[in-house]
């Protein structure tokens, strides 16, 4: 007890200690009907010494289980637990007289329990195979899957990493309509047109060099928006004196 008195009794620590003991289990089995059990290791040497070397040699679960197997035993005749194994009242007389019979029945009882090792070895071996066969499968299905995984995430990071540039290459490129008019322009005036056609020539190697420039370097995205814009402000300028000079000319002219 907690107050640790003698003579003193406290239901509640011994339902505990109980409980703890496995006891809850022990009733469980008693009320199903199995009162009868023992310990695999006992009968294992209990009944060893009447099997030949090979079966003997067993492991004692798997010894009892041969056995039960062999003997024709019901499943509901009996229980296996974590180290003992449970009968319904009667069956372990009737397993103890099977097994102390004449040589004879002791006999094809051997040759049942090999024939059943046999048949749970085989059966064991197909399982394995299987289970192998789908580990293979399983194994295969996530090397694809990382494949694809690795091709998504390669995927989206070179989409991250030009999409800016894809992006700033269609607005420089957008500023071609502004070459051709002063294109146009150009062709429209008789005064100064060299100097005006070596104007629109380094706007147009500009416009590319900018292009390249965005293809080949590394540039955040405001580094390239700041370029851009810079290009907008020569052109819009170039444009603007353009459109001056080509005015001026047909003032003179009338």
């Amino acid at each position: 007890t907690q107050s640790t008195w003698d003579h003193l009794a406290e239901g509640p620590s011994i339902l505990s200690q109980l409980e703890c003991a496995g006891m809850n289990s022990v009733l469980d089995l008693m009320q199903q009907g199995f009162p009868s059990r023992t310990q695999f290791q006992d009968l294992y040497d209990m009944y060893k010494k009447y099997l030949p070397a090979d079966l003997a040699r067993l492991d004692p679960r798997l010894f009892c289980k041969a056995l039960f197997k062999a003997l024709g035993l019901n499943d509901n005749d009996f229980k296996f637990g974590l180290t003992k194994v449970f009968f319904r009242p009667g069956k372990f007389a009737e397993f103890d007289q099977i097994m102390k019979s004449d040589p004879e029945n002791l006999a094809q009882l051997v040759a049942k329990v090999r024939r059943w090792l046999l048949c749970s070895r085989w059966k064991k071996a197909q399982w394995c195979t299987l289970s192998v066969i789908k580990l293979k499968n399983k194994i295969l299905y996530r090397r694809e899957r990382l494949v694809t995984l690795q091709k998504t995430i390669r995927m989206w990071a070179i989409a991250k990493k030009f999409k800016p540039k894809f992006e700033a290459i269609k607005k420089v490129q957008a500023t071609q309509s502004m070459l051709t008019m002063m294109k146009e322009i150009v062709s429209k005036m008789k005064r100064e047109k060299e100097a005006a056609q070596k104007q629109v020539k380094e706007m147009e190697e500009a416009l590319e060099g900018l292009i390249r420039t965005i293809r080949t370097k590394d540039m955040t995205r405001e580094q390239m928006n700041n370029a851009h814009q810079d290009l907008i402000n020569k052109m819009n300028q170039n444009l603007s004196d353009l459109k001056k000079k080509l005015d001026d000319q047909k003032v003179k002219e009338e």
